[in-house]
């Protein structure tokens, strides 16, 4: 049976799981050139306990230690300075709590990617550092026999970069320190959203936004007797094709020669064509009701956010392989620091430091036009 990957079980797929949470001293350009730990300043690792977190014990305690600095931390007029304890576990605990609050939004990327977290990722990232060396064995007969050497699989890939994305917020010490704690909810919870909307556009984003040829494109089905039968021609159709699809690296092998899942990015309005279908005909890993960011449409700035999904009537049969798509995350999001006294401005950045590489992933996807009713 299709697995429904929505929200809700993202959010139990993160339980047992460890997160590692750090802070780093300096610039966000001083991490981004950084190939060592020199900025690492303080680093914890929580255990995700439950699946929901406004109303567990772990979120009720984390809560009251940061209700507990914070008053410290006003009593003292922030004068403290930047390498202070208290200062440094009162970020650590803001970061745990938007880690986990990233977990209630949704992001769908280590679904279709790779994650790969490096603190000392160079800026120029390379592709075949992160795939296996090709080799063989062979029968030593003699003392003097020679013994073959395993080899880089690909040498002259393009590398690619890695990118900082940031953002600041006017309010950032009032909000964390000074104000109600109420405030301080609403900046973590805003950050969050931000940043998944913005991660599932790295990811999703870039499938729905690809330009596919004549051999990554299904038809609907017109021959089928029934709506159902429409749907089920149109998707086997898609996936038969899609199995066909030679690997961007592998360009012998045929994807569906080799391990892989298929999952099945849908507009949430089709689901309920789509579900009854693939349950009870269809193999799949799992179907992802998809249709845009959250802010998707919203006004900031004088622009109107674009986060988008898939539209309905559309769907993509994407065929994950090995070697496929990779997140590489060198900084999860993090307040940028600083030095002396606090606080230096009102204003902080938060930043993170990676980049999403999709292209073979896209070359494995079919974008697939749906029956009407």
């Amino acid at each position: 049976m299709a697995q429904i990957i929505d929200r809700e079980f993202l959010k139990k797929s993160k339980v047992g799981k460890v997160k590692k949470i750090n802070l780093y001293k300096g610039s966000m350009w001083e991490n981004l050139k950084s190939v060592d730990n020199s900025t690492l300043c303080a680093s914890t690792e929580i255990v995700v306990k439950n699946s929901d977190w406004k109303d567990t014990e772990e979120r009720a305690k984390l809560v009251s230690n940061v209700e507990s600095m914070r008053e410290t931390l006003k009593n003292a007029k922030m004068q403290v300075n930047s390498d202070s304890a208290i200062l440094k576990d009162l970020m650590l605990d803001y970061s745990i709590y938007l880690a986990r609050q990233m977990d209630e939004e949704g992001d769908y990327t280590s679904t279709l990617c790779e994650t790969i977290i490096d603190e000392n990722m160079p800026e120029a990232v390379k592709l075949q550092n992160y795939i296996d060396y090709v080799g063989k064995e062979k029968v030593i007969k003699g003392i003097n026999d020679p013994i073959p050497l395993i080899e880089e699989s690909f040498q002259n890939m393009q590398p690619t970069s890695l990118q900082i994305k940031a953002f600041r917020h006017k309010n950032l010490w009032d909000d964390l320190v000074f104000s109600q704690f109420q405030n301080a909810e609403r900046l973590i919870h805003s950050i969050a959203r931000i940043i998944v909307d913005s991660k599932n556009n790295e990811c999703i984003g870039k499938i729905v936004a690809a330009s596919y040829d004549s051999a990554h494109l299904q038809t609907a089905d017109t021959t089928g007797t029934t709506f159902d039968l429409k749907i089920y021609n149109t998707i086997k159709k898609a996936i038969q094709k899609g199995l066909n699809l030679k690997h961007s690296v592998y360009p012998e092998k045929r994807l569906g020669d080799m391990q892989h899942q298929i999952y099945l990015l849908v507009n949430p309005g089709d689901i309920y064509d789509i579900k009854p279908i693939i349950n009870s005909a269809i193999p799949i890993a799992g179907i992802i009701p998809y249709g845009g960011g959250l802010q998707d449409g919203l006004q900031w700035n004088n622009e109107t956010l674009k986060y988008p999904g898939v539209e309905r009537g559309t769907a993509y049969a994407v065929i994950k392989t090995e070697v496929g798509a990779y997140n590489f995350v060198k900084r999860n999001i993090t307040l940028e620091s600083f030095n002396g006294t606090l606080p230096p401005s009102p204003q902080g950045a938060w930043y993170r430091i990676g980049t999403t590489f999709m292209d073979w992933l896209i070359n494995a996807t079919i974008k697939i036009t749906l029956p009407q009713v």
